[in-house]
């Protein structure tokens, strides 16, 4: 049978504990011969009875018969009845003799299953509770993190939900990080508090940090958070902190890491912290961020954190509405991403005029957002033509500049276009110039441009137009600024 679709899984502690009722106690025991996961659990529970027996067995105490215990005696003993009847009454296996006892071992000894539970309180029922929490001290040492591990360690909390916190003083140094997991996992929020107390005894919350991530149901995790939260104030574990908050999937341990990515004046927790942010690749987390970079605190490595994770910023981006803190901020890092719904958005705010930050981001968006303005650029719209425009003329790069001297061909856009390009004043932008120029393609335009640029290397081209009888007097005019007013 699968191990993944058995209906008995949670059913192995109770039958061991004799919690069972008769005819589900019955079923466990027919279910047991074919399923091998069950086996394994009912062995684990019995490996820890038998580390008892051997403790001590003498100081093994009868239960209390009160008038509860005899009505579980009842029970139990009927159950166990019925149960060695079936066993003995069920038919042999194939090919064994009649009347062999079956081959698994777990079902095949009666005697090893109790027709009682061995005790409900444990204390009660052990004179020495030293014994006990030796065993479980070991139990805890030996912890692999496996599920059987845990399966062992949980038959333990069934007998007295106590014994872990009791017993994890009793674990060696070296085997209090795995320990220390187990307890949060078992024991919830009095283990998580366990923890702490024994890290802080020992001087080992750096070990118990890293424990802490693996709390899971909420009130465990809001007491980890709550000494999560002590401890980062302090400079060596902040580090193991901030990564076991990154760890904690809850708003609250976001919130946290959130407020030390904001604190300037702790730039090694600060960008751990965000870090951590990005790598819980959750869109809540990308908003987070995007709300940050927004302030403008260190922008830039924010918006590489955000480009290294955009599909959670995606999400976060499609499900905000735009009056929301950090939505633009992460529609430019989108942009830059060459998302179209966010280099749309972009492009049209700049447009509007309504958002003076709506440029800087194209700007920032870089090469990823130019394919985007060179549609703009032949959109009817005027606005938008003219906010594509502002927007290449400050992008560096060849793209830009590529799509700026496409635009010299659109008879409404080559003047602006050419504007444009003479604001750039780089060196591609001279070369590109001349070489209009050369093809006599608009020149009193680029002639005009090339001044303002106000850069030498166009005198040669400029020389060779001298003899050009429309342009003559321009191209005189041109080389005497350029060559700061001599001819």
């Amino acid at each position: 049978m699968s191990d993944t679709k058995c209906e008995f899984r949670d059913d192995a502690g109770a039958y061991w504990d004799g919690e069972l009722d008769v005819e589900r106690r019955l079923a466990f025991e027919r279910h047991l011969a074919r399923c091998g996961a069950c086996r394994r659990d009912v062995a684990a529970a019995s490996r820890v009875d038998a580390l008892l027996r051997a403790a001590d067995p003498a100081r093994v105490k009868p239960l209390r018969r009160s008038r509860v215990w005899r009505t579980v005696i009842v029970i139990a003993a009927a159950a166990a009845i019925l149960a060695v009847a079936w066993i003995s009454n069920r038919p042999a296996t194939p090919g064994a003799p009649s009347g062999s006892p079956p081959i698994d071992p777990v079902v095949a000894a009666p005697e090893a299953i109790p027709a009682l539970p061995i005790a409900v309180e444990i204390c009660p029922a052990i004179e020495d509770w030293a014994t006990f929490r030796k065993v479980a001290a070991e139990s805890l040492a030996s912890f692999d993190g496996t599920s059987d591990g845990l399966s062992r360690i949980r038959r333990l909390v069934g007998l007295s939900p106590r014994v872990l916190a009791d017993a994890l003083p009793d674990v060696p140094d070296d085997a209090f990080g795995g320990a220390s997991r187990a307890v949060i996992a078992l024991a919830g929020a009095p283990g998580v508090r366990a923890v702490a107390a024994e890290a802080a005894r020992r001087d080992r919350r750096i070990d118990a940090a890293r424990s802490l991530a693996a709390a899971r149901d909420s009130e465990a995790v809001e007491a980890a958070l709550l000494q999560l939260r002590e401890w980062i104030a302090e400079p060596a574990l902040q580090a193991d902190v901030i990564d076991a908050l990154g760890a904690v999937d809850h708003p609250s341990a976001r919130a946290i890491l959130a407020t030390i990515a904001e604190d300037e004046s702790d730039a090694p927790g600060r960008e751990r912290a965000r870090r951590a942010l990005a790598a819980s690749n959750a869109p809540v987390a990308m908003g987070l961020l995007a709300q940050i970079g927004e302030k403008g605190i260190d922008a830039p490595a924010i918006r590489a954190l955000l480009a290294s994770r955009s599909n959670p910023l995606v999400a976060w981006f499609r499900e905000t509405p735009s009056t929301r803190a950090g939505y633009r901020f992460a529609v430019g890092v989108l942009a830059s991403l060459g998302d179209r719904d966010a280099s749309d958005h972009l492009v049209r705010l700049a447009a509007s005029g309504t958002d003076p930050r709506a440029h800087a981001l194209l700007v920032a968006a870089g090469d990823g957002i130019v394919p985007r303005l060179r549609e703009s650029l032949r959109a009817s719209e005027r606005p938008l033509r003219a906010a594509a425009l502002d927007a290449l003329a400050e992008i560096p790069g060849r793209a830009a500049l590529d799509a700026l001297f496409a635009a010299v061909s659109q008879a409404e856009l080559r003047e602006p276009a050419l504007d444009a390009i003479a604001s750039r004043g780089d060196a591609d932008a001279v070369s590109g110039l001349v070489s209009l120029l050369r093809r006599g393609e608009s020149e009193r335009l680029v002639i005009a441009a090339l001044v303002k640029i106000n850069d030498p290397r166009a005198i040669p081209a400029l020389e060779g137009l001298r003899a050009s009888p429309s342009i003559s007097g321009q191209v005189t005019e041109a080389l005497r600024a350029l060559r700061g007013g001599r001819t």
